[in-house]
């Protein structure tokens, strides 16, 4: 995984930020951003079989790799819990800096 890489998932994160103040549509916005993420660190960790990762061992790698528990403990459980739930409450502007901060801390 390179520079353009995170770029690339910047950019990402930049359409899923302007798509959401659109169309206020969390679900879609926690759905984008898992994928986002997921597809990031299938990228950057391929050697650790990320891909089967679920759950709470899915927040818990985030975390291990950057989150710093507010994945696990915080908003980033949003990313796991969300699709399940169709209603609730999620700080949308906390999710969205959180994968921010997770990409630029696991970028090369």
């Amino acid at each position: 995984l390179n520079r353009r890489a995170l770029r690339t998932a910047l950019r990402e994160l930049a359409d899923l930020a302007t798509a959401h103040a659109r169309d206020a549509d969390t679900n879609q916005l926690v759905r984008g951003l898992s994928g986002l993420v997921r597809h990031y660190a299938i990228g950057r960790f391929s050697q650790i079989g990320v891909a089967g990762l679920s759950g709470r061992a899915w927040l818990d790698f985030l975390d291990v790799h950057g989150g710093g528990g507010a994945f696990s403990k915080g908003v980033g459980a949003a990313l796991v819990a969300r699709p399940y739930q169709a209603r609730g409450a999620v700080d949308e502007a906390a999710l969205m800096a959180l994968v921010r901060r997770w990409l630029q801390a696991n970028s090369p």
